[in-house]
């Protein structure tokens, strides 16, 4: 049985798109990817992943873009909004996550161990919380350091993980020199993996891109079919918004 895991870099992220809630409604790619190779400075990438249809089982990784609402692999509840409760089934979203919506498409089990307000580096473990604020400028280089550590352990028995597919998804469109080092940093380590760990395949997705094409002029969010670049739904106890 193929397995993949999705790994989701988020850091300083407030705030969501508008969308409707017919999957994939009216919404289309009008941005392409900026390819690249893994070896290089950081680009949209594939380096050996399979068609995401061959795998069987997700396992996914991140904060509330990704939280499925269960944390701990298991079951979901359904992705129901019961008002007043603006929460989706538990979610920060008013309907499924991201990676269910890659499950329904290619028919794989998703198993989501994602966590809401987190960091990537403190969540890539259900039962461990790794104390590194990834959030804080100072910290990033420990914090790159620490989601490739913990990649190499995905790796070991009794997972043995080779496939990864990885998200960055820093900033929501605000970048930074420290930033943008702390992905360069762990993505080659991505490739220092590959190298170094027979059969470990991996993809990277850099948001980036989206990000300056929905938030910017060019080519801006009506393009993407969004009715704003406004939030999605309103989190009734701290009255942020939340995607």
């Amino acid at each position: 049985m193929q397995r993949i895991i999705i790994l989701t870099i988020f850091i300083n992220i407030i705030g969501a798109l508008r969308f409707d809630n017919q999957h994939n409604d009216g919404i289309h790619l009008a941005v392409g990817p900026q390819c690249g190779r893994l070896s290089g400075t950081v680009a949209d990438v594939n380096a050996g992943l399979l068609p995401l249809q061959r795998y069987r089982t997700i396992v996914a990784f991140g904060d509330s873009y990704t939280d499925g609402g269960t944390r701990d692999g298991g079951l979901r509840a359904p992705a129901i909004v019961i008002p007043p409760n603006p929460k989706a089934g538990g979610r920060t979203t008013n309907g499924p996550v991201w990676v269910k919506d890659i499950g329904s498409d290619t028919g794989a089990l998703v198993k989501d161990y994602a966590v809401e307000y987190s960091s990537e580096s403190r969540t890539f473990r259900y039962e461990t919380y790794l104390s590194v604020p990834a959030d804080e400028v100072g910290n990033l280089p420990k914090a790159a350091n620490t989601i490739i550590e913990q990649v190499t352990l995905l790796t070991r028995p009794p997972t043995n993980a080779r496939s990864f597919l990885v998200l960055d998804d820093y900033g929501r469109g605000t970048e930074s020199v420290a930033g943008d080092a702390f992905k360069q940093q762990y993505y080659t380590g991505l490739y220092n993996l590959s190298r170094t760990i027979p059969g470990f395949k991996a993809a990277f997705v850099d948001f980036k891109t989206i990000w300056n094409g929905v938030l910017g002029p060019d080519p801006g969010y009506k393009a993407f079919g969004y009715a704003s670049d406004g939030a999605c739904t309103l989190n009734s106890s701290t009255h942020y918004w939340f995607l």
